[in-house]
């Protein structure tokens, strides 16, 4: 599914809240699994309607960040935010007035990244050590501790192929 499309015909954003049946997003990508559409939806904060338990786990993630009223900042926007972003590895950012974001890295590529981006906490105003985590881990049990690495500036994450990752800064 290319950019285009989805700035074209998916993308809501100028519009509001945009939900799209599953259905329609497979004919586009039929050979996408629902991991791959939800990252391609929190990337450009668009809403799949699927019931599936991917999609309600986004949803308590969200929740427990306090997203009601978090503003989203697209990944064309958050280059100077988040330094190291690729073509095949972006970022989107949900931010907090009060401090605190939700940073969704999607990688389009068929193979895992690993990789390290710069980050301007302040922009995020993040309070001081910056913690960041997993808000959606790849296992069922959500009690194991998600914590990521920061040094500094720095954030490494692990994104999965054709996946995405929430992580989760405050």
């Amino acid at each position: 599914m290319t950019d285009d499309y989805i700035h074209s015909e998916v993308m809501g954003h100028n519009y509001g809240l945009t939900t799209i049946m599953l259905t329609n997003m497979m004919s586009q990508a039929p050979n996408q699994d629902i991991r791959c559409l939800l990252g391609l939806a929190l990337l450009y904060d668009f809403s799949l309607w699927s019931g599936s338990i991917p999609e309600i786990r986004v949803y308590k993630a969200f929740r427990e960040f306090g997203a009601v009223d978090a503003e989203f900042v697209p990944f064309w926007h958050t280059g100077g935010i988040i330094r190291g972003q690729t073509e095949q590895v972006r970022c989107s950012a949900y931010l907090k007035k009060e401090g605190g974001a939700m940073l969704v890295f999607f990688n389009r590529a068929r193979e895992a990244r690993k990789m390290t981006f710069t980050v301007q906490w302040s922009r995020l105003n993040a309070r001081q050590p910056v913690e960041a985590r997993d808000a959606f881990p790849a296992g069922w049990d959500e009690l194991v501790d998600n914590d990521l690495p920061v040094q500094g500036s720095q954030l490494t994450v692990n994104v999965p192929a054709e996946g995405f990752l929430m992580v989760s800064v405050r």
